[in-house]
């Protein structure tokens, strides 16, 4: 139960990772084009919400880096997010 437990909060991370990517990467295009039609200020907030959304990510990105490999109680690493065990 704790392993299915352990997968789909996996899975909720990925996903929030994907959508934080996504975010930054739209909210840096729409700055870019509204740099292009000389609204500044308006380019300039959607950057710096860019850049939130990317630090955002990073830390979900950590997160999963730190939960990546988790030792089980006999002696195997599970490779979490793939579900496949390899030998110590």
């Amino acid at each position: 139960m704790m392993e299915a437990q352990a997968a789909e909060q996996d899975e909720m991370l990925w996903s929030l990772l994907r959508a934080h990517q996504q975010r930054a990467e739209f909210t840096r295009r729409m700055a870019e084009r509204e740099k292009t039609r000389d609204r500044s200020g308006l380019a300039a907030q959607l950057h710096a919400r860019s850049k939130e959304y990317e630090a955002d990510a990073e830390v979900i990105q950590s997160i999963l880096e730190r939960r990546r490999v988790a030792t089980t109680d006999n002696g195997t690493s599970k490779e979490e997010g793939n579900g496949e065990e390899t030998a110590n």
